[in-house]
């Protein structure tokens, strides 16, 4: 497998040329329509140095390094124009370059709507595009590697109510700030260079914890819920010692969660006594590799954290 740094605008049949105008030899790079938004959180790249694989994308997501809205039903580019003056002897000037501004529609339902509320921001994240055919659409960083375009504005739009002819759609809109990115310092990495498909990639499921029966004191067991929070009843099951994290007053202890029989994503485990006022906390955590968003078979969580003072 190729690293970043030679994926870098690699055509499926090789190199073409880079600044000559002639596009009749090599390979034509093109982008299709969108299929997926992904989100760099402000700083976060792919290395130039490593090898550009599933597992590599798969971790820069479990690092809350990348989101990713998944299933764009459609993608239109509706930024500004460029301004141009005309003199009186009709000579024109370019006064002010336009501006990328993107709007991405969905039909996943009120939970993504919500979900994409939670990128709402300015330059709260660096967006990149997967397209239709796998191909993923960056730019280059000044020191090396690769990340997503400069953002302004990212805003969700109204969620459109469905009616008797439309169905309901969910919308998010962005613009890039710095045009040159695009044009000039654009990157695509082409599927077929790959030994993924990065349309098969998911985004991070979010999970609600609850305990069954508040913690008291004397306690030695722990009974708590793993659910999805978009149904806020799908049960997630497997759960292992490395994939929850348990404190009592900011200390953690080791515990391992024990499926409770007969009632899916319900887990017991034994802990500490537990005294009375103390403040415990319950969460996901990949306690292994110390990342807040674990891997359950090629499927990624994360929770907010649960905390109860014990009565």
């Amino acid at each position: 497998m190729a690293l970043v740094k030679d994926l870098v605008n690699l055509g499926s049949c090789g190199v073409g040329n880079s600044l000559g105008m002639n596009v009749s030899l090599g390979c034509k790079q093109r982008i299709v329509a969108a299929q997926t938004i992904g989100a760099f959180t402000p700083g976060a790249f792919m290395d130039p140095n490593q090898e550009l694989t599933e597992a590599y994308f798969l971790q820069l997501m479990e690092e809350g390094k990348i989101d990713l809205a998944t299933n764009v039903t459609s993608f239109e580019e509706n930024g500004s124009d460029d301004a141009i003056e005309t003199l009186e002897d009709d000579t024109q000037i370019v006064t002010n370059e336009g501006k990328y501004k993107f709007m991405a529609t969905f039909t996943s339902g009120l939970y993504l709507n919500r979900a994409l509320h939670s990128l709402k921001g300015f330059g709260s994240r660096d967006i990149f595009i997967i397209d239709k055919e796998g191909s993923i659409i960056l730019t280059k960083r000044n020191a090396g590697g690769v990340k997503g375009f400069t953002t302004g504005m990212i805003q969700p739009g109204k969620l459109q109510f469905p009616s008797n002819t439309v169905g309901q759609k969910e919308s998010l809109m962005f613009q890039f700030l710095n045009r040159f990115e695009m044009d000039d310092n654009y990157v695509i990495i082409e599927k077929e260079n790959l030994d993924f498909d990065p349309r098969i990639i998911n985004g991070v499921s979010q999970v609600t914890l609850s305990y069954v029966n508040d913690p008291t004191a004397a306690d030695t067991t722990i009974t708590f819920e793993a659910v999805l929070t978009q149904d806020n009843k799908t049960p997630l099951e497997g759960l292992e010692s490395n994939d929850i994290e348990f404190a009592v007053n900011g200390t953690v202890q080791s515990i391992t969660p024990a499926p409770v029989v007969g009632f899916p994503g319900r887990y017991t485990a034994t802990v500490t006594a537990l005294a009375s006022a103390e403040n415990t906390s319950l969460r996901l955590h990949n306690t292994t590799d110390s990342r807040t968003i674990i891997n359950k078979d090629g499927s990624l969580y994360k929770s907010l954290t649960l905390t109860k003072l014990v009565a």
